[in-house]
């Protein structure tokens, strides 16, 4: 079994393709710390690999890719 979810960095990393995304969408930053990855992690999940998923357009018109966990 595999399961997706965001990459932790949207949660931790304060660069702009990271937690600064969220202002860029029109959206609240969330808590560092917040992350579900952190949670699989503890349920014994194993991070298999992190890609680029979604697109999605921010405010100002350009495209941004949402990267997204895998783990088993």
């Amino acid at each position: 079994m595999t399961l997706h979810t965001t990459s932790r960095r949207y949660a931790e990393d304060d660069g702009d393709d990271w937690r600064g995304l969220y202002a860029r969408r029109g959206l609240p930053t969330p808590q560092k710390g917040s992350s579900n990855e952190d949670w699989y992690a503890r349920m014994g999940y194993v991070k298999w690999k992190e890609e680029p998923r979604y697109p999605d357009r921010l405010l100002d018109g350009t495209e941004a890719r949402t990267r997204e966990e895998r783990a088993f």
